[in-house]
């Protein structure tokens, strides 16, 4: 992979983000103990024994064990990427990353949780699920010829379950993901990880609001809940082996030269993310073979909505559209719409928090006419 200069700073500095974590949670865990030891003497007295004050030192070892992950992440990188020499880090030296990339770090440990655990089996049915049935009702797998496969797009993989799902199931699947710390972690446990419930991690330190108890803060969560390899079934000796690919880049740009070579397009939480959802519809009509399919699951949390240029120039590019001019639109790219419905989920979910997002999703499979103009 080779990288222009920018894009070789901002790949240095999002893997050494993922070494300086437990230094960044350090200095917020003491800023919360200072916090707190700022209280009167009488107040500090009323708490008990499981508050927070009381147990911070587990809060520390919660942290530890996330670093455990995030440092098998980086020595992943190192030897399947870029060499780049990291520093080693001690506890009193200046993070050198940017607080954002912390916070995107912190949604990666969700996204552990969505996409490779037990508990967040729930999502995965509320959203994976419903997309599998109806790509295998639209597009079968023709199993008396396995090396014909119909090929399956799926931009913003993320950590990569859904499209591994859809692989060993027979498609020939290819990911798209543009966040470094999506591709770093999914390239660590798509090709580094050989048996489930290897890491155990703690997703919930970091916000303290909506928690019933602080052992809900702290609880554990083990990942993966499956082996990748087991997954895949790559350990049943099978003589046709799956056809699965990742494809690291910007969606528009890596598909740019791209052209009526997709049996489908599947996007799950996706379409929201562009600052102009009318060049994504375009690029999956491009993308597409005559009579392909678009199917969606999702909300429209545009991404690039509030914000200032100033950070990113895509806040001044942000269009929001409601669901219904995206159909409108939609049907000035030879899309119609077979089948839709809404349906209730739930994205990177705690499921012991008092609060609950909820998203009355967008769920539709359109197809690619042929002939029109």
């Amino acid at each position: 992979m080779e990288l222009d200069p920018e894009e070789q700073e901002h790949y240095k500095s999002v893997l050494l983000s993922f070494r300086e974590y437990e230094s960044y949670m350090m200095r917020e865990i003491y800023r919360r103990k200072k916090r707190m030891q700022a209280m009167p003497v009488d107040m500090q007295r009323r708490l008990p024994q499981s508050s927070t004050l009381r147990n911070l030192h587990h809060f520390v070892n919660a942290t530890h064990h996330n670093q455990i992950l995030f440092e098998r992440i980086v020595q992943a990188q190192l030897e399947n990427g870029p060499a780049y020499e990291l520093p080693e880090i001690t506890p009193k030296m200046p993070l050198r990353s940017p607080l954002r990339h912390f916070s995107k770090l912190k949604s990666t440990l969700h996204q552990f949780v969505r996409d490779w655990s037990d508990e967040g089996k729930k999502e995965r049915d509320m959203c994976y699920t419903p997309i599998i049935k109806e790509l295998r009702r639209v597009l079968m797998v023709n199993p008396d010829n396995p090396m014909d496969r119909p090929r399956v797009l799926l931009p913003g993989a993320g950590l990569g379950r859904l499209a591994l799902e859809i692989a060993a199931l027979g498609y020939a699947v290819q990911g798209n993901e543009f966040s470094y710390q999506m591709l770093f972690a999914s390239n660590f446990i798509l090709n580094w990880i050989s048996r489930p419930l290897e890491f155990e991690i703690h997703p919930w330190i970091h916000n303290p609001s909506n928690a019933m108890t602080v052992t809900d803060l702290l609880r554990p969560v083990a990942v993966p809940d499956v082996a990748p390899a087991e997954l895949l079934g790559l350990n049943t000796g099978t003589a046709v082996p799956p056809d699965f690919s990742m494809c690291a880049g910007e969606f528009l740009e890596a598909y740019a030269n791209d052209k009526e070579c997709w049996d489908c397009i599947v996007t799950c939480f996706f379409i929201d993310a562009a600052p102009n959802v009318i060049e994504y519809i375009a690029a999956f009509e491009r993308l597409l073979k005559p009579g392909g399919y678009w199917i969606n699951l999702g909300p429209l949390l545009y991404h690039w909505q509030d914000g200032s240029g100033a950070d990113d120039e895509r806040y001044e590019q942000s269009v929001e559209l409601s669901y219904d001019e995206i159909k409108h639109v939609m049907t000035t790219f030879n899309f119609r719409i077979q089948k839709e419905s809404q349906r209730e989920c739930l994205y990177t979910n705690n499921s012991k928090s008092m609060m609950k997002t909820v998203f009355n999703c967008a769920f539709f499979t359109a197809i690619k006419e042929a002939g029109r103009v």
